[in-house]
């Protein structure tokens, strides 16, 4: 069979983008990090150390849809923290603080366009929400109702909230990047601490939701109406998610139930299968990445934790390459 170089030689690529698909034994230079990286085989999954955050919290909010490319905003440890971080692959770094101190706030997007809202801690913080942009905050269109310990999936700009435990619990926004609006009920039951992920407001999974509602429930939605998934093998609420990931190819790692949990679970979109566990058992944890390419950080066991996992799943994987 022709190898990678056979068909493309070994001149190194520069590309404004990561390609995708990749190929193993792939090589390129990305402009726009500029980054040299390397897609190789790794034949099983596993959890690696990385950089610990500048200040350890829990029940914080994660987004970004790359390892290098993850933000770590607000939380506590105790009280509510307004802190920014950003991930660079090796190394976290503070940047500007959110303008609203908050703790569990729902967010989703990329590292240049995430969107926060909701959660607790300053005077009516629950029904407000606001946009980054890689550098700034800005505000966006308030909530037109509250939402605490909420989930969101999407973008900045075609958001799903299921607003959590504040009444009524089953209810779903929508967000353009403008305006609010109402969507179908998240039936069949409420999706308080619960963990998502979706392209956008018309393809989305939630899971991993506290009590009344099983901790095992997988609720799937295709732009017209919920629908059961797949059973989580291990019921857990508070974990971190891939939240970079489509939602049919989802990591869910680590929460409570009610002990502090390490475990790992990769959906297909119709089952969930076990992972390599964490090393660290924990809740109120922030998730990005993707399912292949996971980063999980902060969380609590105890005490408040500023520690950093990143997952590699089996498969063709992109690493970056670094002189040493």
């Amino acid at each position: 069979m022709a190898t990678y170089y056979d068909i493309k030689g070994q001149q190194v690529q520069n590309l404004a983008s990561d390609p995708d698909p990749v190929v193993e034994g792939q090589v390129w230079y990305n402009t726009t990090s500029n980054t040299a990286k390397v897609a190789g085989y790794v034949p099983a999954a596993s959890w690696a150390s990385g950089g610990a955050m500048n200040t350890a919290r829990r029940q914080v909010g994660g987004f970004g849809h790359t390892q290098n490319t993850a933000v770590c905003v607000c939380g506590q440890n105790p009280p509510a923290l307004a802190l920014t971080e950003e991930y660079n692959g090796s190394s976290w770094s503070e940047v500007n603080n959110s303008p609203i101190a908050r703790i569990n706030p729902f967010t989703n997007g990329t590292l240049t366009a995430g969107l926060v809202g909701g959660g607790e801690g300053a005077p009516d913080s629950n029904n407000t929400a606001i946009e980054y942009d890689g550098t700034n905050w800005a505000g966006a269109t308030s909530l037109p109702q509250t939402s605490q310990d909420g989930t969101s999936v999407g973008t900045q700009t075609s958001a799903l909230v299921c607003i959590g435990v504040t009444s009524p619990n089953t209810a779903v926004l929508y967000y353009d990047g403008s305006s609010w609006t109402a969507g179908p009920a998240a039936t069949p039951a409420r999706m308080a601490n619960a963990s998502g992920t979706g392209a956008s407001q018309t393809s989305a999974v939630v899971f991993g939701a506290a009590a009344p509602t099983s901790q095992t429930l997988t609720i799937e939605w295709d732009g017209s109406s919920w629908t059961s998934g797949g059973s989580l093998n291990t019921g857990r609420d508070n974990g971190g998610a891939s939240v970079g990931s489509p939602a049919t190819d989802v990591l869910f790692f680590a929460g409570v139930n009610p002990g502090y949990s390490n475990a790992t679970e990769k959906y297909d979109g119709t089952s969930w299968a076990n992972q390599p566990s964490m090393a660290q058992a924990r809740r109120g944890i922030g998730g990005a990445g993707t399912s292949g390419s996971a980063l999980a950080f902060g969380g609590y066991n105890g005490s408040d934790l500023a520690t950093t996992e990143a997952f590699t799943g089996a498969g063709v994987s992109v690493k970056t390459i670094t002189a040493s």
